[in-house]
């Protein structure tokens, strides 16, 4: 029999695990430090250099993790982890988090040109008042939401074209958390329209919800999307939790995790996906299958007509799923996942040259029990995955990773001592990067 207590404490782990961070309630977020850049370091210096953007291999291939930068590269960053990344005109930007013996979240944003050089972006722009939760890199610009540093309500979306002056773009709806800003052109050089819009997906209350831009995010429309409604009981909540969306074959996907059914009461939170096949302005619900009861979905790449869902078992946590799509979303299978990395979750995957690399947590036991992300996955259809070597990856704890110029950049931390088995051991920013 279902109970209402359980379910509450599932959704928190869920909100903790996808997230990074707490729920609502937690310690509000302090304003970032007002550290200036180096008098070098231009905005021009984060421009990724013009060299010609190296060639996509015609597979995924056998492919490893080198170190890009150490925790020594970021000045002031001990105690620091880089807890997202985002692509843009300007080359990197992550953003860095760091709690404090009270609680406090202090974040700071960092550029990069290329994934080596990192400088502070403490730049003007931003209100001082507002801390950072998430940035992205869409439509041309970066992205970022802004909070209250002090109640940690009156959130807003902000965007900028070089990530040093940034300026407010959209006051988010009460109670609506953001999880994604997508471009979701085929091909992301097209302007902003109605054919190429900008996405952002979220939640707000318990429900899902879109939005989209065709103007590059000067205004935003709610779309309308079906059966997007998580369920609220007396006390307890399982929200509906819509993580992303992309171009896929004939129309747009998106994706994200609730109960099968707003009168669920299982208390098992599942994967979701939708197809909009009007640039976004309305999306239709996939019938749940019982496919979709196997995944808690992390994420989703694609590749043509080939789509792939990535996460963990949804009834058995901590054991990687993959779904595969061949015909743009519509209809999926599951893909095969096998060796001793499936015990773990994959929870990242990019679509590169014909195939897919994703990127997934386990739990060594040489670093306690806390998940590391060292788990490599390649597949050259979707549709059947084999794990390789996790390289420098290994010992480190990965957060987030965006590709640029056929490059995958990891963020994260490493340990500033070789006692890499002790998760109390110094530690500060990390970065690495993909090559063949």
């Amino acid at each position: 029999m279902w109970h209402a207590g359980p379910l509450a404490a599932g959704v928190l782990l869920l909100a903790i695990a996808v997230l990074g961070c707490g729920p609502s309630n937690v310690p509000s977020v302090a304003v970032s430090p007002n550290e200036s850049p180096p008098p070098s370091a231009a905005a021009s210096d984060l421009a990724r250099p013009s060299v010609p953007a190296s060639a996509s291999p015609s597979t995924a291939g056998s492919t490893t993790f080198g170190w890009a930068a150490r925790p020594e590269a970021f000045a002031g960053g001990e105690g620091t982890s880089l807890a997202m990344v985002a692509a843009g005109p300007a080359g990197l930007v992550a953003l860095s988090e760091m709690y404090q013996v009270d609680g406090t979240r202090i974040t700071r944003l960092w550029g990069s040109p290329d994934g080596v050089m990192w400088i502070p972006l403490d730049g003007p722009g931003l209100d001082e008042q507002h801390g950072i939760s998430a940035v992205w890199g869409a439509g041309g610009s970066y992205w970022l939401v802004g909070q209250d540093a002090q109640t940690g309500d009156r959130a807003s979306l902000w965007r900028s074209a070089d990530a040093r002056t940034w300026q407010p773009a959209l006051e988010l709806d009460p109670g609506l958390q953001a999880w994604s800003i997508s471009d979701v052109c085929e091909e992301t050089s097209e302007p902003a329209s109605e054919a190429c819009p900008l996405v952002l997906t979220g939640t707000v209350g318990v429900d899902g919800a879109i939005w989209r831009s065709v103007d590059g995010g000067d205004t935003w429309a709610k779309a309308t999307v079906e059966d997007a409604t998580g369920w609220l009981g007396a006390q307890d909540a399982a929200p509906l939790v819509i993580r992303g969306a992309m171009a896929i074959s004939s129309g747009l996907l998106a994706f994200g995790n609730g109960l099968p059914q707003a009168e669920d009461t299982s208390g098992v939170i599942k994967s979701r996906f939708w197809r909009s096949e009007d640039a976004g302005a309305t999306w239709s619900r996939l019938a749940h299958t019982g496919l979709f009861d196997e995944l808690l979905v992390h994420d989703v790449a694609s590749n043509g007509d080939v789509a792939v869902a990535v996460g963990e078992d949804a009834s058995a946590p901590g054991v990687a799923v993959a779904l595969a799509s061949s015909d743009g979303g519509r209809t999926w299978s599951r893909a095969t996942t096998p060796g001793v990395d499936a015990q773990g979750k994959l929870a990242q995957v990019f679509a590169r040259g014909s195939g897919f690399v994703g990127l997934g947590f386990s739990s060594p036991a040489d670093v306690n029990t806390f998940p590391v992300r060292e788990s490599l996955w390649t597949s050259d259809d979707g549709a059947s995955w084999r794990t390789g070597s996790a390289g420098a990856l290994d010992g480190g704890i990965v957060s987030d990773a965006a590709m640029v110029d056929g490059r995958i950049v990891a963020v994260g931390r490493g340990w500033t001592t070789s006692d890499t088995g002790t998760l109390d051991a110094p530690f500060g920013p990390a970065v690495w990067t993909l090559a063949r």
